[in-house]
């Protein structure tokens, strides 16, 4: 959307190597690796009174020596009425899946020839650096893998959907464009909509099942507009607005017709073969010499929360990788799920969901760690949060009537701990703006001024101006996002 961050790259579609001769619309499912990797996951039909169960394959390639043996020995624990019927049977309504031992196979319209996509392969094919970029993309994308394949086959999608975060944001959770785009789909704040939210505990632009969905929806919703899929990438890029705009112009409903006429943006005109040719790249590594990973997929559960947690306390009371929430919960800005009413779900791998659950339910569980500031003169509330590196509605929630704009000398404050920070030293002011970090978010009000939003974090009007890359007497509107401490 509003970020690319692979520069002439190729896509694919996501690789499925399908046999499911006995289970017709049952299909391997694919691995990161793409076209070369199989394995089975079709529930097989009940088992036949006194026999072995018909079409219930449990062989991987690795275990068959090599896909011709694969297939023969499939083809061979199936009855031998079945097996000597399968020329005869009418062809599986399914979709077609690239499959490491038979030709290419593409969704329309993304397997047509095309000089350009051509061009953009080619480019890839030949550098050895552009091809480690992809395929550490698609490492990156292996715990995200199967939920977003997951989530594209239920909605009825084009398969090599799965790579346009590779051509986004290169599978990487927290991307960020030079435009701001953020997260693996790359959504725009101004874009987030009802799917996402952004405050001061979470950018759910990071939040991969939320942002999957919204792109996913995006998508559906750029295709029912333009009746086309590459329309529908287009309009992904530049916007559906940008993109009917030029149809309205040229009466043109064709991709490549309004690019050679120069009616979209530079930009769109290479962003729909890259990502075509990034999907060929993408979903056969296996032919291209990389290694195929044959590690399970990671499957994700949400678990609601009725209390705030850190999750690096969390992690150690449920005995669980710390690595593995962070993983799922990128979007966090501390670590540190919100308060219970926000409606914050934890997403956690599904091996780990029962001790998770258990270490949240536990009475004795410290799943946060506190300390105690005693206020001194000329200290703030923003001051003490920006030094204890929260945000200052986690202070405010801890202290309960707490007023920002009348602290007492002597007052004892509750400070969430989410990292080891030493006490904290007022420092002269001057000094004190230029070490700030501008982490958190806030949205102007109505009435909202540069100097009265300065004033209720204790910093000066053009230090908060400067760190937003604003003018200081420049106009602010209500519901601009401005960088705070």
């Amino acid at each position: 959307m509003g970020g690319n961050l692979l520069r002439g790259k190729t896509l694919i579609l996501p690789a499925a190597a399908l046999l499911c001769l006995a289970a017709p619309g049952a299909f391997p499912e694919a691995l990161p690796g793409g076209g070369d990797s199989i394995r089975e996951s079709a529930a097989a039909p009940a088992p036949a009174a006194g026999g072995a169960r018909e079409g219930a394959m449990t062989l991987s390639p690795a275990s068959a020596g090599g896909s011709g043996e694969y297939h023969r020995r499939a083809i061979r624990r199936l009855r031998p009425e079945t097996a000597a019927g399968i020329a005869e049977e009418a062809p599986d309504p399914s979709p077609p899946r690239q499959h490491h031992g038979g030709p290419d196979v593409f969704s329309p319209p993304f397997g047509e020839p095309r000089e350009r996509v051509d061009f953009f392969l080619r480019r890839m094919e030949g550098s050895a650096a552009e091809a480690e970029r992809i395929q550490a993309a698609m490492r990156r994308a292996a715990p995200y893998a199967h939920f977003i394949r997951q989530r594209i086959q239920e909605r009825g999608l084009p398969p090599e959907l799965f790579y346009l975060p590779v051509v986004e944001s290169l599978y990487i959770i927290n991307a960020r464009s030079r435009s701001g785009a953020l997260g693996l789909w790359q959504f725009m704040a101004n874009s987030v909509g009802s799917w996402m939210r952004m405050d001061e505990w979470a950018d759910e632009r990071k939040d991969f099942w939320k942002s999957t969905q919204a792109a996913l929806e995006k998508l559906e919703l750029n295709h029912r507009a333009t009746g086309d899929w590459l329309l529908a990438l287009a309009a992904y890029n530049c916007g559906l607005g940008c993109l009917q705009r030029a149809v309205g112009r040229t009466g043109i409903r064709d991709f490549w017709e309004l690019s050679r006429g120069g009616h979209l943006p530079p930009e769109t005109r290479d962003y729909v073969p890259k990502f075509i040719a990034t999907a060929r790249f993408a979903s056969s590594l296996g032919r291209r010499n990389s290694e195929v990973s044959w590690d399970p997929p990671v499957t994700w559960e949400r678990i609601p929360l009725a209390r705030t947690a850190d999750l690096r306390l969390l992690a150690q009371a449920a005995g669980v990788p710390q690595e593995a929430l962070k993983l799922g919960n990128a979007e966090l800005h501390y670590g540190i799920t919100p308060p219970p009413g926000r409606g914050y779900q934890l997403k956690v791998p599904a091996e780990y969901r029962e001790q998770v659950e258990e270490a949240l339910k536990s009475p004795d569980g410290k799943l946060m760690r506190f300390a105690i500031h005693t206020v001194a003169a000329g200290h703030t509330l923003s001051e003490i949060a920006a030094h204890y590196r929260i945000p200052l509605s986690m202070v405010q929630r801890y202290n309960p009537g707490l007023r920002p704009d009348h602290l007492k000398i002597g007052t004892k404050i509750i400070v969430p701990m989410i990292q080891d920070i030493g006490p904290f030293v007022k420092k002269p002011r001057a000094l004190e703006e230029e070490t700030l970090s501008f982490e958190n978010l806030y949205t102007a009000q109505p009435g909202d001024s540069l100097w009265s939003i300065a004033g209720s974090f204790g910093i000066s009007a053009a230090r908060l101006a400067r760190a937003n890359s604003r003018d200081e007497n420049g106009l602010l509107r209500a519901g601009e996002i401005l960088k705070v401490p």
